[in-house]
């Protein structure tokens, strides 16, 4: 794998946050699949190597990201934006593929066609990353802890902040895209109904306000 930094450094700040938040879900989507003995993304069990990567990402993440931040801003290349940007890609690129993913990816996807296009991909994980927590059912400590950090970056933690509202009849076809067959949210052995995502989405609403 072979990454330009200084091609990066001069892609718009919102690029690098996405990719922070799609990077922060790794570790947390890790664990809730190696507890829940499900599989990785080539069908086999996570390994021990992509724990510690994804572990590091996030650490290097909280460290590291605004500082990184500036740095982008600035169109300079320094330690930090390469830190950040090794967590991102690389860290993060094995710890998922061999990690797996879980219920940060599938709510994710089942937003999709509910959200603005323009909305990128990284920033409807920082939802979805809220909402593995409570699937996970993490303290309260620990959600504060993402909570915060993903709303100092100016990603979406609430559903106003993705043009939603808290219309039941929408949540719930979010919810139906979220449990579809082949998401990554069925690794973590769950009996999940539409009900328990549309309360999850509801949850993370009421956590940001």
């Amino acid at each position: 794998m072979m990454v330009d930094t200084d091609i990066i450094v001069n892609a718009p700040t919102r690029t690098l946050i996405a990719g922070i938040a799609d990077a922060l879900a790794t570790f947390v989507e890790y664990r809730a699949v190696k507890c829940a003995h499900g599989q990785n993304m080539f069908g086999d069990k996570a390994t021990i190597a992509a724990g510690v990567l994804a572990e590091q990402a996030t650490k290097t993440i909280f460290r590291e990201a605004k500082l990184a931040i500036k740095a982008n801003s600035a169109h300079t290349v320094d330690q930090h934006f390469e830190n950040v940007v090794e967590a991102n890609i690389l860290l993060s690129g094995i710890g998922f593929e061999s990690g797996g993913e879980a219920a940060a990816h599938s709510i994710a996807n089942g937003l999709t066609q509910f959200v603005s296009p323009t909305i990128m991909h990284g920033e409807k994980v920082a939802f979805g990353l809220l909402g593995q927590l409570v699937l996970s059912q993490s303290s309260s400590v620990l959600y504060q802890k993402y909570l915060k950090f993903l709303r100092a970056l100016g990603l979406p933690v609430c559903l106003k902040d993705l043009g939603l509202t808290r219309d039941r009849q929408t949540l719930y076809q979010i919810a139906q895209e979220v449990l579809r067959p082949n998401e990554t949210i069925h690794q973590m052995n769950l009996s999940l109904t539409a009900a328990d995502i549309v309360n999850t989405l509801l949850q993370i609403d009421s956590y940001a306000n």
